[in-house]
């Protein structure tokens, strides 16, 4: 049988003068659960994968056009599921997109609300492309993608949800 390794996909990034943001997928991959079949055959069982955004403002002062720094110790980050994903890809196509994960109703009458909610949000630009906005408690991030960008976006995205599936 062989070993499915966990791989580690390169990030797509969009960088800018006034935002960056890192989108990292993890692959479904084994975890080392298995189950064995009525004829004693193992199966191995892939866990389910995610992609993980990270946001980061310019951070100032920048040296000059072309030589933009960005804030990484107020960056926010956020795991993405792939219901999250087709969030995302419909508001590059216009269409309202508000991603809230609030970690205390996972935790139900259990939790004391302290924990940060985590925001993510796009907007079509006034005249073109988009703006994403992530937020973490006090911090927030914001990055423009251009066209090009989002037609990336497009196509990678959707092929992001058959990965995390492993399928």
């Amino acid at each position: 049988m062989n070993d499915l390794a966990q791989v580690q996909f390169p990030p797509f990034k969009v960088h800018n003068r006034t935002g960056t943001v890192h989108f990292t997928l993890t692959p479904a991959h084994f975890a080392g659960e298995t189950f064995e079949t009525r004829n004693g055959s193992h199966v191995r069982v892939l866990k389910k994968g995610y992609m993980m955004v990270e946001m980061a403002n310019a951070a100032e002062p920048n040296d000059g056009p072309g030589r933009v720094s960005y804030d990484w110790s107020n960056k926010v980050v956020m795991k993405l599921s792939d219901s999250d994903i087709q969030q995302i890809l419909d508001g590059f196509e216009g269409n309202e997109c508000r991603i809230v994960h609030d970690p205390n109703k996972a935790k139900g009458s259990a939790s004391d609300g302290t924990l940060a909610k985590s925001f993510l949000q796009i907007t079509k630009g006034e005249r073109f492309g988009y703006f994403m906005t992530i937020s973490r408690g006090d911090k927030k991030a914001r990055c423009p993608i251009n066209d090009a960008d989002v037609s990336n976006f497009r196509l990678l995205l959707p092929r992001a949800v058959v990965r995390i599936y492993g399928w």
